[in-house]
C-alpha cells in the first residue's frame, strides 16, 4: 500500500484546483452531490484499473453531472444499505438506555447524558472501522459493477476479507483520523479563503478515500480474488474517458504525469 499516493495523486492533474473545488462544493448539496462525486470517482477508478496505472485521470466536468449521478447511484444506495444494517442495532441499544435513564432520573443529568453520547458516538466509529471489510468491499464492487444485482454476493465477499481485511480496517482508521484532521484545522480558518481550503480539502479526502479503494482492489486482485466485472466501454453509464481532452471548464481538461 502506498499510504501518501491517495493524498499526493489529485494534484498530477493540470487543473487539479477545478477538480477539488467542483467536488468540493458538490459534497455540500445534500445526497445528490454525494452521488454525483461517487460516480465521478468511480470513473476515475475504472479508469486506473483499465489502463493498470494512476499516473492520469480524468479532471470533473460539469457537462456530465447527470452522468455522474446515474453512476454514483448503485454504491450510494448500496452503502446506505450495509451501513443500516450494521448501525441499526448500536442505534436501538443506545435508544433503550437513553429511554430507561430518563424513565428513572426524571430529570436530566446533563454530564452523564452527554457521557452516554460520547460511547454512543466511539461505538459507532469502533463498529465502523471493524465493518470496513463489508462495506467497502460491497461499495468497491457497486462502484464497478454499475448494478445492484450481483453485488451482495457472499462467495466475494469472504474473498475480500481473506484478502485485504485488515488492511481495509486500516484504511478506515486513516480516513476518520484525516477527517478529524481537517475539522481541527478549520476551527482557526474564519474566512472566505479558509472556507474554500476546508471545501477543497473535503474533496481531497472523497479522492483519497477512492484511491485507497483502488489500491486494496489490486492487492485483492494480486492475492488471487476473482475480478469484479465491468461493463464494456460504452455501455455503462460513464465510460471511461481520455484524459486527452480540450482544457476549457466545462470539458475534460489534460491530466499531467506524476
Amino acid at each position: 500500500m502506498k499510504y501518501l499516493r491517495p493524498f499526493t495523486y489529485p494534484f498530477s492533474n493540470s487543473r487539479w484546483h477545478w477538480t477539488l473545488l467542483t467536488c468540493g462544493v458538490a459534497l455540500f448539496v445534500p445526497i445528490v452531490g454525494l452521488m454525483v462525486v461517487i460516480g465521478y470517482l468511480f470513473g476515475v477508478i475504472e479508469g486506473f484499473v483499465r489502463r493498470d496505472s494512476d499516473a492520469e485521470y480524468p479532471a470533473f466536468r460539469t457537462d456530465q453531472l447527470l452522468t455522474y449521478l446515474v453512476r454514483g447511484a448503485w454504491p450510494f444506495l448500496v452503502q446506505f444499505i450495509v451501513n443500516l444494517a450494521i448501525t441499526m442495532p448500536i442505534m436501538a441499544v443506545f435508544m433503550v438506555v437513553m429511554f430507561g435513564f430518563v424513565l428513572r432520573q426524571g430529570q436530566p443529568n446533563l454530564p452523564l447524558l452527554w457521557g452516554i453520547e460520547a460511547v454512543y458516538f466511539l461505538s459507532l466509529v469502533l463498529v465502523q472501522i471493524l465493518a470496513a471489510p463489508v462495506t467497502k468491499g460491497f461499495y468497491l464492487r457497486a462502484g464497478l459493477m454499475q448494478d445492484f444485482y450481483g453485488v451482495f454476493s457472499l462467495r466475494y465477499l469472504f474473498a475480500f476479507i481473506r484478502r485485504v481485511g485488515w488492511l481495509s480496517m486500516l484504511v478506515a482508521l486513516i480516513e476518520f483520523a484525516a477527517g478529524i484532521g481537517v475539522l481541527l484545522l478549520s476551527i482557526p480558518l474564519g474566512c472566505v479563503a479558509g472556507a474554500i481550503g476546508l471545501i477543497m480539502a473535503f474533496a481531497l479526502i472523497q479522492m483519497a478515500s477512492h484511491h485507497y479503494l483502488y489500491q486494496l482492489y489490486l492487492l485483492y486482485l494480486q492475492r488471487g480474488g476473482e475480478p469484479i466485472p465491468l461493463k464494456e466501454p460504452g455501455q455503462e453509464a460513464l465510460a471511461v474517458e481520455s484524459v486527452e481532452a480540450p482544457a476549457d471548464v466545462s470539458s475534460d481538461p489534460d491530466g499531467s504525469g506524476d
